[in-house]
């Protein structure tokens, strides 16, 4: 926290800061630095977290759109096969 602040930027729990770009991948680059492995959680992966997050702890709208997400997927069926 302290380093964003002396960036200028939002605490990582604040609405204003679009924590992908500003918090997660520096995190997450540096922590893979660390280990000496190539960095294995790409921003395409972070939906992965969600569950480790207390539900109450998630923001309502995210809330909604994981919702929402589960809904239509709930309802999607798989594509044919094109010979059939």
């Amino acid at each position: 926290m302290r380093a964003l602040a002396a960036l200028g930027k939002p605490a990582p729990d604040s609405p204003d800061l679009k924590a992908g770009d500003e918090f997660l991948d520096p995190l997450f680059r540096m922590f893979f630095e660390k280990l000496k492995l190539p960095n294995l959680m790409a921003k395409t992966d972070y939906h992965t977290l969600a569950p480790f997050v207390p539900a109450a702890r998630l923001d309502p709208e995210v809330r909604e759109e994981l919702d929402r997400i589960v809904e239509v997927a709930s309802r999607a069926t798989p594509a044919r096969e094109a010979d059939e």
